[in-house]
């Protein structure tokens, strides 16, 4: 329709999508589908990567966390160092 109405009559013309260059939009569509796949596979690694870490710090039993938490409570001022000792040896028994 486009090349009949300036005259151009039918088949592919220099005047057609892209002046001729139909590959560019096949690459476009490529570099966009391999943009997606990229996005997805660093999402899924950092995805990993952040529960391997909370499974790093977290025990069978609990220690782990709760030592964490006996921590950031120290660090936070809300215990005395005589209160964390006293908990810390509670917690490893």
């Amino acid at each position: 329709m486009y090349n009949r109405l300036y005259g151009l009559g039918y088949g592919m013309n220099a005047a057609g999508p892209f002046l001729g260059f139909h590959w560019i939009g096949w690459l476009v569509g490529a570099l966009i589908v391999a943009g997606l796949v990229v996005a997805i596979v660093l999402s899924l690694k950092a995805h990993r990567a952040a529960k391997a870490v909370a499974v790093r710090e977290h025990t069978a039993d609990g220690t782990a966390s709760a030592l964490a938490l006996l921590k950031e409570r120290l660090a936070r001022g809300e215990l005395a160092e005589a209160e964390y000792d006293r908990l810390k040896t509670k917690i490893e028994a």
